[in-house]
């Protein structure tokens, strides 16, 4: 994945999580296509009709099946904050035009969150808002996570635009800030509001991060 950050101006900053385009197919995919194709030449050449064939009507469905899949990928999720607005959420996908859009105002966030979710094989951080009437958090990146260490960055620039105020964080010091495993977050069930005082004490203890932001490091594109 690739992070970038994007100065529209004083007042209006875009953090912007991108997957790369190679991602989108896979071995697997590939793999599948050359069986179907050798199953096509195979028939062609003992001069088998293709509308008999198990194997053929099997491996067609599960292309069509992996194809239908990558309607679902996303490719790229950003988070435009605005000083004295809100924040905008938008999602990208790599085969809809579609684009999905969420804004969220500056006077219904309470409050703006890294919090730990529990997938199958690994424990992630993630960034959230607490959204006024909403009982649970709004994810800033549902399917692309970025690493801890942009993470905080993002932390730290949304803080110092919508609050205008510096931040202090604490993260658990086991978590390495070169983390490369970015799991998707399909299985991370969002925490409810009652939920976040006790989520929120668990990150209060290790390691604690620089009072003072630093604004030159947002615009570092990596």
């Amino acid at each position: 994945m690739e992070y970038s950050c994007i100065p529209i101006n004083n007042d209006v900053r875009e953090y912007k999580i991108s997957r790369k385009d190679r991602s989108l197919i896979t071995y697997f995919d590939l793999f599948l296509l050359f069986s179907f194709i050798c199953t096509i030449l195979k028939h062609q050449f003992y001069a088998q009709s293709l509308f008999k064939s198990f194997s053929c009507y099997f491996l067609f469905a599960l292309i069509l099946f992996r194809f239908y899949l990558k309607f679902f990928i996303v490719k790229e999720e950003s988070l435009i904050v605005m000083r004295e607005i809100g924040v905008q959420l938008k999602r990208k996908y790599f085969l809809r035009p579609s684009t999905v859009v969420e804004f969220i105002e500056k006077s219904k966030i309470e409050q703006i969150v890294i919090n730990e979710g529990i997938t199958k094989h690994n424990v992630i951080f993630y960034m959230a808002f607490i959204v006024e009437g909403k009982n649970k958090m709004v994810l800033a990146f549902e399917e692309l996570i970025p690493r801890i260490d942009t993470l905080l960055k993002i932390y730290k620039g949304t803080q110092s635009l919508i609050f205008n105020n510096p931040t202090t964080i604490s993260i658990p010091s086991t978590i390495s800030s070169s983390s490369s495993t970015n799991p998707t977050p399909n299985n991370i069930t969002t925490p409810t509001l009652t939920q976040v005082n006790q989520n929120s004490s668990s990150l209060q203890t290790p390691t604690t991060m620089s009072s003072a932001i630093d604004d030159s490091d947002d615009f570092n594109l990596k």
